[in-house]
C-alpha cells in the first residue's frame, strides 16, 4: 500500500490524527512533532499540499488562508529564509509550525487514499472516520505505537 506524508484539510481530519495517534509529549520545542505533506518550498509564501491527493493545493498564501489549515498564530514566519515546510507541534496547543527540512523529525504518514490503479486525480479520500491507517514514524512514533500494542 502506497503512503504519503498526511494533507489535512479539515478540522475533524486534525481531530482523528491527535486523538488516534497524538504527538510527542516529551518535548515542547517548535522541533517536537512530526512532518506534513506541505511546503511553499516552490515560492515562499504561497503553502500548498504536495503529497496525496491533495498534491497541489494551495492552502494560504501570503498570510491569508485558503483552506483548512491550523498554522500557530504568527506563524509561518519563514525564520531566517529557511523555514519551508510544516510540521504539527506542541507549543501550548497542537498546531503547525513552519522548519528547515533537515530538523529531525518524524512525520505523519497517510495510508490507503490512493488506489495504484488510479491517477491522483481520480482518487477520493475517506473521511477521517474510515481512513485505514495514519501513523506517526520516526523515534516518537515507534514508541508510541509500541506502547499502544503492549496496551
Amino acid at each position: 500500500m502506497q503512503g504519503y506524508l498526511a494533507t489535512i484539510t479539515s478540522e475533524a481530519e486534525q481531530n482523528f490524527i491527535i486523538s488516534n495517534i497524538g504527538i510527542p509529549t516529551e518535548h515542547f520545542s517548535a522541533q517536537a512533532g512530526g512532518w506534513l505533506g506541505a511546503n511553499d518550498a516552490a515560492t515562499e509564501g504561497i503553502w500548498e499540499w504536495v503529497t496525496g491527493p491533495e498534491a497541489g493545493t494551495v492552502f494560504w498564501q501570503n498570510g491569508t488562508p485558503i483552506g483548512y489549515n491550523n498554522f500557530h498564530p504568527g506563524q509561518p514566519i519563514n525564520f531566517r529564509n529557511q523555514e519551508h515546510y510544516a510540521h504539527m507541534f506542541r507549543p501550548g496547543g497542537i498546531t503547525w509550525n513552519d522548519l528547515h527540512e533537515s530538523a529531525p523529525l518524524g512525520y505523519y504518514v497517510e495510508y490507503g487514499g490512493l488506489k495504484p490503479e488510479l491517477p491522483l486525480e481520480q482518487e477520493s479520500v475517506p473521511e477521517p472516520g474510515s481512513i485505514f491507517g495514519l501513523f506517526l514514524l520516526g523515534g516518537f512514533g515507534v514508541r508510541s505505537l509500541l506502547l499502544r500494542i503492549s496496551q
